[in-house]
């Protein structure tokens, strides 16, 4: 998987020598990406589509909501 980049990242690439490693706006834009994340984790869960049947035609109408929802940990925005 392709590395995402970190906060500091995006900060240092787009204001290069302005932005130290700890900052105000990292803690926001961690903050930012986080809520955002959750929300759009949660309108999967809400917009689901099941299927019933599995690809052998077998009835298998279970999906796991919590799967969804701990998909992307939220320790990995940084």
């Amino acid at each position: 998987m392709e590395k995402i980049p970190t906060a500091t990242d995006i900060l240092q690439k787009h204001v290069p020598n302005r932005y130290p490693k700890e900052n105000p706006w990292k803690q926001a834009m961690i903050e930012f990406a986080k809520l955002h994340v959750e929300a759009a984790l949660k309108e999967v869960v809400e917009n689901v589509e099941i299927n019933d049947y599995d690809e052998h035609g077998q009835y298998s109408p279970d999906v796991d909501r919590d799967s969804i929802l701990n998909s992307y940990p939220l320790d990995k925005i940084k």
